[in-house]
């Protein structure tokens, strides 16, 4: 195979460069190569980075490839890879780099023909290379690739036909149907061989014989018929011995009821040994019943040797002389197998052949239980077969659905032919003629039409085909065998038939938006939200808000996810999206692998009762209901259900229009309280602001100045702060709170010294004052005490200060009038001074002689002087004694001189004697100014100054006040002003007129300062004014800084104008600070809520009354019941009308009597479905189907308004699209945290049970159908919240932690001894403990005794009895294990069975189930039973491979799955320890994330083994005021209670502690706080969770209104009261 392989490559060749060892093959166009680099650098990667990666696989494998792994090869990945690094790393010597890459494509060929990789050759070779070449640390510098011949592409999963694609979309498309197909060996469709458990086998010597047998017909239809599978006793097999000593071979019988063959004794070597000595041993060979076709062993060298001459041959050829090779044995002849006609017989030996049987017997049972599958079938005849690749294959070429049973009273197996879907039973292998018709692209190969004519010679047909076929054929199947045996086994092909159907509808399915979606495409899918809640008009089961939701989207036409945790109604809320489609007319197609979820969905609808004979479930079609016991589906059996349906007629349904539209009415009225409970008002909430108030209840509200109490919370609690600020600052203040009386009233106070000290100085200045008073009344002042007389005093003081120095003389009678005199002469003398100084004769002093000028008469010569004007009278003696008499009178006198010079002369003189005469009258006059100044003064300054003191001092005189001081009465004060002591008066004056200034000054500062500390007026009567409180402030210094305190405070509350709320607390005496504040909160809430109310219009809660609101929601109530029980009719009704007028239109007529449903001969089921649809559709608007059958017996045309998938999970996403396809609306529906699909076939023998599964082969859950949705449809998942199997909260405490599902769980008033977990250990013993290590049974038969005895003991118990029981194994084996002691159990004694008899016929509705963890998913009963199964082995050694899969990360999904199946009690059964379980933990080398399931399975051993204790209810504190209200209410009572009840959401507030029975309720008691009407639904805030709670977990509830609690508080006590000591049993 290697050198074929090499041959084939093209152009490779090795260069070294530098040390470096470079691969360089010819490339083609099966694989890009960017793909291909990528996973040969990720490899290197993962080579260099964890060197050992090889020893695990799985964590390390996914985090490198996986996500590049787009073909669907990922489990090839994990068996292929470590086993091409072995097989790579022991192919010789590594250190010659060079060598070993030449032979890279020796290893890849050695490794694609592996066993564990067929099928899947051309990608063993690929990532051979790959590994390969980072292991070599070969450098890739392009693809390394082989060329893959066209005619290998089918071998090789069609990858070819992917990677050539071009569009996205139809690449994925293309990937999913690679996914239906399963060409591998691995296959027993395709390679059948004997697996112990799964297939087996048979021998007949009349196969004609058997055939005619089983296909035997009575009445004219083929009726299968028992036949039992026989010992070998009756053909008397003979076992092959060799001796040991001398190699001699002879035959023995065969004991066919020993497991082992015994030693014989040798004829020649023992012949004389006295010891007993047995030489003989049986051949190691495979111990299978044997035979040779017409009795001749052929040897290699061609000679034929008659199997009897083999014996005495000695097992040696004569011709050759070489050893017989014998491979298994016994042997028996042909003649003796003829003879035993109409027998069949096993070819392994009995114990085997037993293990086989059962094993196949109970996956059967368990594949039809679970999927609705049947996968046990004949086959008779194998085509053995090569494909193109050269690889081998034994194919059944016929098969027969059979049933397989053992018959007790004979102790004996049999199959029995069953398939009354068609006259035929058998048909060819489907498989098979896919594999030969698409052998190669060149050549189709074909078999022959099997019909009931030709059955007995169908083989001889097969043959003819072949040798009639075209040469090329005829080249290829000549070396093929038909081998004419038997065989029986599980076999599934259920799938090719969609396969065929992706292939002739790709176009069709890439038009559904949801296909695109799942192939990757990002199409928008149109959401429209139109309903504001779900109709209920057609709803028939409770729902809580979740699965309101989900009806909601349902009901608009959304497709979407719906992820169902366990327990959480997911059945009932499909049940209801059913309903209300039916109701709407649409078509429903319901999808599930799953019988128990069809079960399920068909038992809600039976309870779902109608008055007349038809119910819904008439208008339901489930395949599975008519499929044969060979698991196909008959027409004649379709038909006649269609028929049977048409002869029922349901009555229409009385007009329901009112009943709904009281249901409206009253949902909106709850609908609208609840909104405007729970609805943000500017912040503020009803319920809030009530559970608020509810701490002052029995507190007095403000009423003068409530409306000055904000009904803001920020404002509100400022208010607050504020008044605690002033009640706090009051500490120590006169009168404490009042500041409106008492010393020192309206005092701002001081926080230091600054008023003190004002104080003082004011004190200080009121004394120097009164000195000055004193003063001025001791010299003649008329003073008072008043501040504008003080003022004036010293202005006039000030005046007098200025008063100057004067004469004794002026002060002589000195007065105003005097002053005015003084004044007037000084100033006449002062101008007469002035003018005699500026006299114009002056000038001529010097040049005039005085006494010749005073002499001369100047008025005569000035007459004369006239009469000279004439120049002719200017001659003669006169004239010029005129001028002589003019001359004489100046000193110098001039030579020539005229006239007119003449008379100036004269005019000089004129005016110098003026001046003379002016100078004697000054003269006089200064003697005068001496007598009357007392002196004269000498020159113009001295009389400036002596009027400006005369002024000076009238302005004083001006200024005095005579009705303060009369001066015309006090002349002694002039004297003061006397020269001589004038500077001492003066200083005196001044100072006292300072004195008055500072003590003015002084008062009106600190005045001010002491009135700015006050904010009322202070001042006094008299002046001065602040003299009092001055007085007071120093009196009372210690209230200062208190006093300032309490005035800051007052201004802030007077600056916000809540004054007139101080002052109403300080009229009513409210001296206490906490009391100050229960009274502004009451107010507080009054006003807010008041507000509130008002300005949102918000009546519902303005009219609230507790009566009237129950009222209202029992009529709600009553509605909703009403409808629901009434809408099984009315949809009954409308499907009925529905039906008429889809007859009519048929017939044409309307008539009682419906057109029946023909079944024509030819025609399938699928023929009939999409001939007569529109009438089918409307007989049977609902079916019920596996994905597996969707498209064998319904048209792509066909299209269903909703497809609903249930367990979604569990569905490959392959097997879905061809339902997707064929709805318009899709949901999806599954837990993503449970089983992910299981691939029974495909698997092969993987099993849970496998101990070496070192890596994750649980990653079908990314082809899973809830997981790929999720990816594509990411905005479109909805999830269910609220969990109602478990009568417990312990029963799901441990998943709902572990899985993080955060369900939503009830508590139990009373805790019910026989519910929740209980343990049982099992203890450790070598003899009876697990069976590991490979090829052991995986098996603890002593838990296996301990659980037989449990299910016995339950079903015996007088409580215990009423309960279903179901069994989970952890091992697949031992589930089988268990059931197996359980049968035997009841057969060993009568009395015992009948108990069991009495026990299963109660519970025929739900019966002993006995489940593996892969099996149990959509199961629940009562009683769970679960058998962890492992333990020590029998050397006491324990490590983590023995959990199988479970200690992997899906391990947590399937204990997930195992420990939420129970209603009532969960009891674990386990031999493994915590201790042991946790050491294998740690000591295990394995990656964390292989460990994840065993960590998951030690947390629940140690959670069980503590049976849920500290899990069954959780106790909490009160958590809102109202309830602390009531708990104090109850305290006071001493009544006994817990709060908050419960582990999940769903809490009772209060629980009243039954004083009977410890750990139990007798009541609970519910607040409508804002959680509570806060549910999104009314139906569940209304009465679903009271009905929960009181109907399935026994609470008696009270229901508390915080409206009527804080209104209506006594009146609500009493009543609550009164409640309270009813439940507890007291009058």
């Amino acid at each position: 195979m290697g050198e074929r392989r090499r041959a084939s490559l093209r152009g490779h060749t090795l260069r070294d460069r530098s040390g470096a060892v470079d691969l360089v093959i010819a490339t083609n166009d099966i694989m890009e190569i960017e793909v291909f680099q990528d996973y040969c650098s990720k490899m290197a990667g993962m080579q260099k980075e964890v060197p050992d990666w090889y020893k695990w696989g799985s964590g390390i494998i996914s985090d490198y490839l996986r996500n590049d792994c787009r073909y669907g090869f990922n489990k090839v990945l994990y068996k292929l890879l470590p086993l091409a690094y072995r097989l790579i790393a022991s192919d010789g010597d590594r250190g010659d780099a060079a060598k070993q890459g030449e032979d890279i494509y020796g290893l890849a060929a050695q490794l694609s023909i592996h066993e564990k990789v067929e099928g899947y050759e051309f990608n063993a070779y690929l990532f051979a290379v790959c590994v390969a070449a980072a292991f070599f640390q070969i450098k890739i510098e392009c693809s390394v690739i082989v060329k893959i011949d066209e005619n290998k592409l089918m071998v090789y999963n069609s990858s070819a036909v992917v990677l050539r694609e071009t569009d996205p979309l139809r690449k994925q498309l293309i990937r999913y149907g690679i996914r239906l197909l399963d060409f591998s060996r691995s296959n027993q469709l395709v390679h059948f061989r004997s697996i112990k458990g799964s297939s087996m086998g048979l021998v007949t010597g009349d196969i004609r014989g058997f055939l005619d047998s089983i296909t035997r017909r009575k009445d004219g239809i083929t009726r299968g018929n028992g036949i039992y599978l026989s010992g070998w006793g009756a053909l008397a097999p003979k076992m092959v011995y060799r001796c040991k000593i001398c190699g001699k071979m002879e035959n023995f019988d065969y004991d066919s009821f020993e497991k082992s063959q015994s030693s014989k004794r040798c004829p020649e070597c023992d012949k004389n040994n006295t010891n007993n000595r047995r030489s003989m041993e049986p051949l190691k060979v495979k111990e299978r019943l044997t035979f040779f076709p017409a009795d001749k062993y052929v040897c290699s060298c061609g000679k034929e040797i008659p199997v009897a001459d083999l014996e005495k041959r000695g097992y040696i050829c004569p011709k050759c002389r070489n050893p017989i090779e014998i491979k298994s044995a016994p042997i028996i002849s042909s003649e003796k197998l003829r003879e035993q006609k109409g027998k069949v017989f096993c070819v392994e030996n009995k114990f085997t052949a037993e293990d086989t049987l059962h094993g196949m017997i109970g996956k059967a049972k368990n594949m039809s239980r679970n999927f609705g599958l049947h996968v046990l079938y004949l086959a008779c005849g194998f085509l053995k077969w090569t494909d193109v690749s050269g690889t081998c294959y034994n194919s059944p070429i016929l098969l027969c659905p059979v049933k397989l049973d053992i018959d007790k009273g004979r102790s004996e197996y049999y199959i029995e032919a069953d398939n009354s879907a068609s006259e035929q039973p058998f048909e060819v292998n489907k498989t098979l003629i896919q594999m030969l018709s698409s052998y190669s692209s060149t050549c189709s190969i074909s078999l022959p039409e099997l019909s009931g004519d030709n059955l007995n010679v169908y083989f001889s047909l097969v043959r003819k085909s072949f040798e009639g076929a075209d040469v090329n054929i005829r080249s290829i199947v000549e070396n093929w065998e038909i081998d004419e045996s038997l065989g029986i086994g599980l076999f599934h092909y259920q799938k090719l038939q969609l396969h065929s159907d992706l292939e002739e509808n790709a176009d069709k399915y890439l038009e559904h938006p949801i296909v695109r979606r799942l192939c990757g495409d990002s199409v928008q899918i149109e959401r429209v939200d139109t309903l504001e809640r779900p109709s209920v008009g057609y709803m028939l089961l409770d729902a809580d808000s979740s699965q309101e939701e989900v009806l909601r989207c349902a009901q608009e036409g959304q497709s979407f996810i719906l992820q169902g945790p366990p327990g959480s109604g997911k059945s009932q809320t499909i049940t209801n999206i059913i309903a209300s489609s039916l109701g709407a007319g649409k078509t429903v197609l319901f999808v599930t692998e799953k019988a128990s979820a069809r079960s399920i969905i068909m038992d809600n609808l039976k309870r779902c009762k109608t008055s007349d004979t038809k119910g819904l479930t008439d208008f339901v079609l489930d395949f599975e209901s008519f499929r044969t016991r060979g698991g196909a589906i008959g027409r004649e059996p379709f038909v006649r259900e269609l028929n049977r349906c048409l002869n029922l007629r349901a009555q229409l349904s009385a007009d329901s229009a009112g009943l709904l539209y009281d249901e409206g009415e009253r949902y909106r009225a709850i609908e609208t309280f609840m909104r405007q409970a729970r609805s943000i008002y500017g912040e503020k909430n009803y319920l809030s602001l009530l559970d608020g108030m509810a701490p002052f209840s029995s507190i007095r509200e403000l009423y003068v100045s409530a409306h000055l109490v904000p009904d803001t919370t920020e404002e509100f609690f400022r208010l607050c702060n504020t008044l605690e600020g002033y009640y706090q600052a009051a500490i120590g203040c006169p009168l404490g709170i009042n500041y409106r009386e008492g010393i020192l009233y309206g005092c701002k106070g001081d926080a230091g010294n600054t008023l003190y000290r004002a104080a003082v100085a004011y004190k200080s200045a009121c004394e120097r004052l009164k000195t000055c008073i004193v003063f001025l009344r001791a010299v003649g002042w008329n003073v008072s005490a008043d501040k504008a007389l003080i003022k004036k005093y010293a202005f006039m003081l000030k005046r007098w200060a200025n008063m100057p120095a004067l004469t004794d003389k002026i002060l002589e009678g000195f007065g105003e009038k005097r002053v005015v005199f003084l004044i007037s002469r000084a100033e006449s003398r002062q101008r007469y001074k002035k003018e005699l100084s500026e006299h114009k004769g002056k000038e001529y002093e010097g040049a005039v002689d005085r006494d010749m000028a005073i002499g001369l008469d100047v008025k005569e010569m000035t007459l004369q002087g006239a009469r000279y004007s004439s120049p002719f009278k200017r001659v003669g003696k006169k004239y010029r004694a005129w001028c002589e008499s003019i001359l004489a009178c100046f000193r110098s006198r001039p030579k020539k001189i005229k006239y007119y010079d003449v008379v100036g002369l004269l005019y000089v003189l004129k005016e110098y004697q003026d001046y003379c005469r002016q100078q004697e009258l000054d003269c006089s006059q200064s003697r005068t100014d001496v007598d009357i100044f007392g002196f004269e003064p000498e020159n113009r300054e001295a009389w400036d100054k002596l009027i400006s003191e005369l002024k000076t001092a009238k302005k004083v005189i001006d200024d005095n006040d005579p009705s303060v001081f009369d001066i015309e009465r006090n002349s002694a004060w002039w004297k003061r002003f006397e020269r001589d002591v004038w500077e001492k008066t003066l200083q005196n004056l001044a100072s006292l007129a300072d004195s008055l200034d500072s003590v003015l000054k002084d008062e009106e500062r600190e005045g001010t300062a002491i009135a700015s500390y006050f904010d009322v007026n202070v001042q006094g009567t008299s002046y001065p004014p602040y003299a009092e409180s001055a007085q007071e402030i120093i009196s009372g210094k210690q209230y200062l800084l208190p006093l300032n305190r309490r005035y800051r405070a007052l201004a802030e509350i007077c600056s916000n104008n809540w004054l007139p709320v101080l002052d109403e607390l300080i009229d009513e005496g409210e001296e206490d600070v906490s009391r100050m504040k229960d009274r502004l909160f009451k107010t507080y809430y009054i006003n807010a809520i008041s507000k509130m109310i008002e300005d949102n219009r918000l009546d519902s809660l303005r009219d609230f009354s507790r009566a009237g609101h129950e009222r209202t929601m029992a009529l709600y109530a009553g509605s909703r019941k009403k409808l629901m029980d009434s809408g099984a009719a009315r949809i009954c009704s409308k499907l009925q009308g529905n039906l008429d007028s889809a007859a009519g239109r048929i017939s044409g007529k309307t008539s009682r009597k419906y057109p029946i449903v023909k079944s024509i001969a030819g025609y399938s089921i699928k023929h009939t479905i999409s001939e007569n649809w529109d009438y089918i559709c409307r007989i049977k608007p609902c079916f019920m189907m596996s994905p597996l059958n969707v498209s064998q017996y319904i048209d792509v045309g066909t299209v269903f308004d909703v497809v609903i998938f249930d367990e979604a999970s569990q569905i490959f996403t392959e097997d879905a699209l061809a339902s997707i396809v064929r709805g318009k609306q899709i949901i999806i529906a599954g837990d993503s945290k449970q089983l992910p699909p299981c691939d029974f076939f495909r698997a092969g023998e993987s099993s849970q049970d496998e101990e070496g599964v070192f890596f994750e082969e649980d990653s079908n859950s990314d082809y899973s159908l809830l997981t790929s949705a999720d990816k594509a449809l990411p905005d479109a998942s909805l999830a269910l919240a609220w969990h109602y199997r478990s009568c417990d909260e312990s029963l799901i405490h441990f998943a709902n932690q572990a899985m993080d599902y955060n369900l939503i769980t009830f508590p139990s008033a009373k805790h019910d001894p026989n519910d929740g977990v209980f343990y049982v250990s099992v203890p450790y013993t070598p003899e009876g403990c697990y069976v590991a290590g490979r090829g052991g049974s995986h098996t603890n038969p002593k838990e296996a005794e301990q659980i037989v005895e449990l299910i016995y003991s339950e079903m015996t118990d007088r409580v215990c009895s009423k309960f279903s029981i179901g069994v989970v194994a952890f091992s697949n084996a031992q589930a089988f294990e268990i059931e197996a002691k359980w049968e035997e159990f009841k057969r060993k004694d009568s009395v015992r069975k009948a108990k069991i008899e009495q026990w299963e016929k109660a519970h025929e509705e739900e019966p002993l189930i006995f489940c593996n963890l892969d099996t149990v998913q959509g199961d629940e009963r009562d009683t769970i039973i679960i058998s962890v199964c492992y333990s020590k082995d029998k050397n006491g050694r324990f490590i983590l491979p023995y959990l199988g899969r479970i200690r992997l990360e899906s391990g947590k999904k399937r204990i997930n799955v195992a420990v939420t199946r129970a209603k009532h009690r969960m009891i674990v059964v386990s031999m493994l320890d915590e201790q042991t379980l946790g050491e294998a933990i740690i000591t295990s080398s394995a990656p964390e994330v292989n460990k994840a399931g065993a960590n998951m399975l030690l947390a629940f051993l140690k959670y069980a083994s503590k049976q849920g204790e500290g899990y069954r209810t959780a106790i909490g504190k009160a958590k809102n005021n109202i309830e602390r209200s009531v708990c104090e209410l109850l305290d006071e009572k001493n009544i006994p209670y817990d709060c908050q009840v419960g582990m999940s959401e769903c809490k009772i507030d209060i629980a009243i502690c039954n004083k009977n029975n410890k750990g139990d309720y007798c009541m609970g008691i519910i607040i409508d706080d804002p959680s509570r009407v806060d549910f999104d639904s009314v139906y569940e805030y209304s009465c679903l969770t009271e009905k929960i709670l009181t109907e399935k977990y026994g609470w008696s509830l009270y229901r508390i209104y915080p409206a009527s609690w804080i209104k209506d508080y006594e009146h609500e006590k009493t009543m609550l009261l009164k409640n309270v000591k009813e439940a507890m049993g007291e009058t």
